[in-house]
């Protein structure tokens, strides 16, 4: 697999470019209301969803373990074990990062990269955006990933390898990227959050019509 490269850092994202951030700008459903991952959590439905599967997956007991003689056991000596079970990295607890990847998965794809140190073993675990990720197939057929984000007030981009990458799909039809729940059910999610803007118009109205058309004939 490629090995990451160094990030490549400029002074501000370009105007033009049509990778970063791409997802966040949402999808505009026929009812006019633009979807996005944010958007579709102030549906209740969807928020509860996500809420109860991200919080208990999160919650179950996670741990590296070794076949022994006297059967399966923890494997506190493994490099993973730390990561997986107390401190992904230096701001998020074990908890805190299974739940966000959990809640990004509920929505197509979770993305967490591996930094390593100079012989290969994992050190940190870092959630990225799935908006920020895309893969991408060499002629050899061996994947990859371009990840392009802003850090600060740095865009920076960076390639990472297919080993350096957890990547975590809701359903997927290709067995390699999850489908985009605010894209295909734009339409849906959208008549959900219209239905509910015009109700609280109405009700913030004293539930009264704005106004009404008097003509002085009858209507045919």
């Amino acid at each position: 697999y490629p090995k990451a490269s160094a990030p490549e850092e400029r002074s501000g994202a370009p105007q033009n470019d049509g990778w970063i951030g791409w997802g966040s700008l949402g999808n505009a459903s026929v009812s006019g209301v633009t979807v996005t991952r944010d958007s579709a959590l102030s549906v209740p439905a969807i928020w509860d969803a996500v809420n109860k599967i991200s919080t208990t997956l999160a919650s179950l007991p996670f741990g590296i373990f070794q076949v022994t003689e006297a059967g399966s056991e923890l494997a506190k000596r493994h490099p993973v074990y730390h990561l997986i079970r107390l401190e992904p990295n230096e701001y998020q607890t074990a908890y805190q990062f299974r739940q966000a990847l959990f809640a990004q998965a509920c929505f197509g794809d979770a993305y967490a990269k591996v930094s390593r140190n100079g012989i290969g073993r994992p050190t940190s675990l870092q959630i990225i955006d799935s908006n920020c990720v895309t893969l991408f197939q060499r002629d050899s057929g061996e994947y990859y990933y371009i990840v392009r984000r802003n850090i600060g007030n740095r865009y920076v981009e960076e390639v990472v390898g297919f080993s350096d990458m957890v990547h975590i799909n809701g359903l997927t039809l290709d067995g390699l990227s999850g489908k985009d729940v605010t894209k295909t059910q734009c339409d849906s999610i959208g008549t959900s959050i219209a239905a509910e803007r015009f109700g609280n118009y109405f009700f913030a109205n004293g539930a009264n019509p704005s106004g009404a058309i008097v003509y002085p004939q009858a209507l045919t």
